[in-house]
């Protein structure tokens, strides 16, 4: 699984508004951060989610 870092989601995030329109920035680093590190949590050395999908359901 390839892990974006915070940049490479805002440049997403600019690419995308400059296509579609919208507004520029971020309204909450934090929850970003912990969005992009979430699927990546681990217990005892094991990944808490099977799946990209079950980790998602639960970053926000």
């Amino acid at each position: 699984m390839i892990k974006l870092t915070v940049n490479d989601i805002i440049l997403l995030h600019e690419k995308i508004i400059d296509k579609t329109g919208g507004i520029r920035g971020i309204r909450d680093i934090g929850l970003l951060e912990l969005a992009i590190s979430s699927p990546f949590a681990s217990f005892g050395g094991e990944g808490l989610y099977k799946t990209i999908e079950a980790a998602l359901q639960f970053s926000y």
